[in-house]
């Protein structure tokens, strides 16, 4: 153990030293410390907190992380609207998108299976190496104008997806412990903080400057920097058999994690019209629309730490239950957002509450895993967790693309209010003290 996993509040408080100041943050989660040494910017202890954490496996899965959830925001968030120009729909700006969600549900299963003899880190490799392929086809929709390289680009980028998810949700679910869960996902939160704040900014600067063929290129280029952190993380193989999935199913509890699943992913469906909605109401500014955002994400992710440590101290399924029915609230906002100030406020409002609902789920949801369910069981709930994540993804785009399409925005948001609170009175029935 480190000599300054022994230092008392008082040698916290005086030391000089940045670098051991960093040194009782790693082990202690000071986060007053964080935010005076960030104030103070004391660069030599920023570097020596990189430096510290980056032998770990944790870190390594962060940036990963990150870079893939700045390429998937970049393509939801301006894709639609790319799409949604193109078309002038609202079914046919989202429907590729629920289409390739509907391409990982089927293929999954299938590509899960391969992944658990090669092992979570070749199945990683894959992933990236298909993610920067699949950069080429947009490029080329631009320069020809010929739909197929669309349909090409989708179906690569959800492939790649299929690689992906079951070998990073493992990932985490083997390296995270159960103590410190919470405050372990909310510290990839805070480390996100400059690369999620920093995405939608950069992406209306590049999709100004050049179109969305240049936000592919963009996403593509980074997955190749993926692979180096990829390289270096523990390979962990599984036999993902499913013939115990009957037995798994049988269980009230395993029903009912697949089913809030489910129902939290297919309400969040209805942010996929977010962006569109937007982008009306600023008269079609990308560099705004990205600013806006970018400030947004900004006041929300700093309190990601501090929810994390909530977490652990608190009872995390009460926090979950709560946050349901926030976010379902949060969307009486939307009709509301009409100016600037209001679209900020309501876009607020949607993040931290979501944060909310993340971070306890995932608590909840890996601390049950690795607690009551035995080893050759928990890498197929995990799997089927994610089909189940992504089906209610499909359900949900489907249902509030077709809902905004033919009664508009305000009813749709009105009715995924309504849809929220209804998921909220399930899940209180349906979550049980274990």
């Amino acid at each position: 153990m480190r000599s300054s996993s022994r230092l008392s509040l008082a040698d916290e408080n005086t030391a000089a030293d940045p670098k051991t100041q960093w040194q009782w943050i790693i082990e202690k989660g000071s986060t007053d410390k964080v935010i005076q040494i960030l104030l103070g910017k004391k660069l030599i202890g920023i570097v020596y907190l990189a430096l510290s954490i980056m032998k770990q496996n944790l870190l390594r899965l962060i940036v990963i992380e990150s870079i893939y959830s700045f390429y998937l925001n970049l393509t939801i968030i301006f894709g639609v609207i790319f799409f949604y120009q193109l078309s002038g729909s609202i079914i046919l700006a989202l429907l590729p998108y629920a289409l390739g969600y509907l391409e990982y549900v089927l293929l999954a299963p299938f590509i899960s299976k391969v992944v658990g003899k090669l092992g979570t880190r070749l199945g990683l490799i894959v992933a990236m190496l298909l993610f920067i392929i699949s950069a080429i086809p947009i490029y080329q929709f631009q320069l020809t104008n010929d739909y197929v390289y669309v349909a090409v680009w989708f179906g690569l980028f959800f492939f790649a997806k299929t690689w992906y998810h079951p070998s990073i949700t493992l990932l985490y679910s083997k390296i995270t412990s159960f103590e410190h869960r919470g405050s372990e996902l909310a510290y990839k939160q805070l480390l996100n903080v400059p690369i999620i704040v920093l995405t939608p900014f950069i992406g209306g600067l590049v999709m100004s400057s050049f179109g969305f063929s240049g936000i592919t290129l963009l996403g593509g280029g980074l997955m190749l920097l993926a692979i180096v952190p990829v390289a270096l993380l523990p390979n962990y193989y599984y036999d993902l058999l499913l013939y115990n999935l009957p037995v798994l199913l049988a269980k009230k509890h395993i029903r009912d994690m697949f089913s809030i699943s489910f129902l939290t992913d297919f309400l969040a469906a209805a942010m996929r019209l977010w962006p569109i909605y937007i982008f009306i109401i600023l008269s079609s500014s990308y560099i705004q629309l990205g600013g806006i955002l970018a400030f947004t994400t900004a006041i929300s992710m700093l309190l990601a730490y501090a929810i994390g440590k909530i977490l652990d101290r608190s009872n995390r399924l009460q926090v979950f239950k709560t946050s349901v029915l926030f976010y379902a609230l949060q969307w009486l906002l939307k009709p509301l957002a009409l100016t600037t100030g209001m679209v900020v406020l309501a876009d607020i409002a949607e993040r931290l509450t979501k944060l909310l609902q993340v971070q306890s789920l995932d608590s909840i949801q890996n601390d049950f895993i690795n607690a009551n369910l035995q080893e050759e069981s928990r890498d197929e709930v995990v799997i089927v967790r994610e089909l189940a994540t992504n089906m209610g993804i499909v359900s949900g785009i489907f249902a509030f693309a077709i809902s905004a399409q033919f009664l508009g925005f305000v009813v749709t948001f009105i009715f995924a209010a309504f849809l929220g609170v209804l998921a909220y009175i399930c899940m209180k029935y349906m979550l049980v003290e274990q």
